[in-house]
């Protein structure tokens, strides 16, 4: 009889417990829905951040990072209440836990879906019936990647109004009929097969990312900001890849503001019936990757553009200065920004940047190779409008050598050297008689290891003694306490991060 009384005071304090709880828990709400800076938001106002924080999610490297959005739907009933009545929140299907699939797929409602077709996925078949929704529905299609060519390809031959980002891989064809020719907002296409010289459903193609054949005269190019062509593979007849039915296809493209080419050594060089360039005035945007040394780099004498923005070319092994004078030439006759003063030379890339009034700087002229770099100084006398105040040497860690050096470059009042441990000859080409960069005015050395070297501490101090230097600047350095007390005798140091 008293265990039984035990028991029901036990269960009547419980009770009370959770009354108590949920009582709580009715505040917490009441407090959050009346508390909250966000509790006058509209309920569009919140998908939209939401979304905004799902497209962040999306660019992490991580599994399923594209749900991680989702942890807004914790915060609060509100908060959870919005995400769950957005259908385009649900509509991701290209990185999901089988298990979610059935659920994303009812919280999606009507919404357009973002799809990848792999192999892998179907030997599990969790999106079976998604695909076989889409086939009879592809009104349900916004983002597509397909991966491999079976069925699942020819049976999508009815339109497809809400078809935005189309993705093929190598080896998927597509068929005549596909989406009945009716795709109206499609606006990307990444394809690595041949397409043919018309495709209705192309019309409003603005974005190509291309391995196949060009065909100039193609309408579907007529209408494209952004080209990406690569030819990095080709191993044919230079006659059907060559640059100048590159060119001829340009013609075709009055709209087009970012250009990257990626081009083989097969690819040929032929200008012969070619008199004047091809005018792209809103051509702003220009990647060039190089897989020989001569011929092809002359495409750069048949561009003519307003105003080039952002540069950038990628040379084989034995380069010289004719290979990459062309490209000089035709920066200097359509660059029209500020000089470009800040130049960075890391590993075997040389880039100019533009400097801001706040001190940040953008990379707009690079030249990538393979192997080391022809006559840094003679690529900078190519370029009147790069005149270098600050010089940035990035070293390869792993590689122990002397800098690249402008020694005779007179505009230079900025010099940094960043990372690796010291060649033993370092800083010889800096001891001379006539000390290098004449303008130099601050030297800022950053993650130098100077141990077990420490006579290169007197040629540093040697140099600074006979130049103008003002400033010496030590970032995370290996540099023992008395070799800085040496420097400090000739020149003003900083040492940061502590210099050991």
């Amino acid at each position: 009889m008293a265990e039984l009384q035990l028991k029901e005071l036990e269960d009547l304090y419980d009770k009370k417990i959770s009354e108590y709880f949920e009582l709580a828990r009715a505040f917490r709400e009441e407090r959050n829905a009346h508390c909250s800076v966000t509790r006058n938001l509209p309920a569009e106002v919140l998908s939209t951040i939401f979304a905004w924080l799902a497209s962040i999610c999306k660019n992490e490297v991580q599994k399923h990072s594209h749900l991680r959005w989702m942890v807004v739907t914790h915060v609060c009933r509100v908060w959870r209440n919005v995400a769950l009545k957005e259908p385009t929140l649900w509509t991701d299907f290209t990185d999901l836990h089988p298990n979610w699939v059935r659920e994303m797929f009812a919280r999606s409602m009507a919404a357009p879906l973002i799809l990848q077709y792999d192999q892998n996925i179907n030997q599990s078949n969790p999106l079976d019936f998604v695909f076989q929704h889409v086939i009879e529905s592809p009104e349900r299609i916004k983002e597509l990647e397909i991966y491999v060519k079976d069925d699942f390809v020819d049976l999508l031959v009815k339109p497809a109004p809400f078809l935005e980002d189309l993705f093929t891989d190598s080896g998927v064809e597509l068929p005549p009929n596909f989406l009945a020719g009716v795709a109206p907002r499609l606006h990307s296409l990444t394809c690595s097969e041949d397409l043919p010289l018309e495709v209705p459903w192309l019309g409003n193609l603005t974005k190509l990312v291309y391995q196949g054949r060009l065909h100039p005269t193609a309408t579907y190019l007529s209408k494209l900001t952004f080209l990406e062509l690569d030819w990095d593979w080709v191993d044919e007849d230079s006659t059907v890849y060559n640059i100048d039915i590159i060119l001829s296809a340009l013609e075709n493209m009055p709209l087009l503001q970012h250009l990257s080419l990626s081009l083989s050594s097969q690819v040929g060089d032929v200008f012969g019936s070619r008199s004047v360039p091809v005018h792209l005035p809103y051509l702003r945007d220009i990647t060039v990757c190089f897989s020989r040394t001569t011929g092809v780099a002359a495409i750069f004498d048949y561009l003519q553009v307003n105003n080039i923005e952002r540069l950038v070319t990628r040379w084989p092994p034995n380069q010289d200065l004719t290979m990459v004078t062309p490209v000089c030439h035709f920066f200097e006759r359509y660059y029209h920004g500020d000089n470009l003063q800040y130049l960075l030379h890391s590993k075997k890339e040389v880039t100019f940047h533009r400097t801001h009034s706040n001190g940040a700087h953008t990379p707009v002229l690079t030249f990538r190779f393979l192997a080391q770099p022809p006559s840094l100084a003679g690529v900078v006398g190519l370029l009147p409008r790069c005149t270098p105040h600050v010089y940035a040497i990035h070293q390869d860690s792993f590689k122990i050598e002397p800098p690249p050096t402008l020694a005779a470059c007179d505009t230079i009042e900025e010099l940094h050297i960043s990372f690796g441990y010291l060649h033993p000859n370092f800083f010889d080409p800096f001891d001379a008689s006539t000390p290098p960069y004449p303008s130099l005015r601050r030297l800022y050395l950053h993650d130098l290891c100077f141990i077990h070297i420490s006579e290169q501490v007197y040629k540093l101090k040697r140099w600074i003694s006979a130049s103008r230097i003002e400033h010496l600047t030590l970032t995370k350095c290996s540099l023992r306490e008395e070799d800085i007390a040496p420097l400090q005798e000739v020149v003003a140091v900083t040492v940061l991060a502590d210099a050991t």
